[in-house]
């Protein structure tokens, strides 16, 4: 399932990365590659703040509907 329909206070283990190459460079140079551990911390809509790897991050729609939780 997309990020955006994990519910808040849950972890979850990422299983694919979709987009360009651009798009997935990025997400593995702060740590959202397939296999790590993400906690979702909150969420409003598809835009959602989560932990991985001892960082806070805020993912936008856009972002967040690019990688499958499982």
């Amino acid at each position: 399932m997309p990020i955006f329909l994990a519910p808040p206070n849950s972890e979850f283990t990422i299983v694919h990365v979709h987009g360009d190459d651009e798009q997935t460079r990025h997400l593995r140079d702060i740590g959202l590659v397939e296999g790590a551990k993400v906690r979702v911390l909150s969420k409003k809509g598809k835009s959602v703040i989560v932990a991985v790897g001892g960082s806070r991050i805020a993912l936008d729609s856009s972002i967040s509907s690019r990688i499958m939780v499982g």
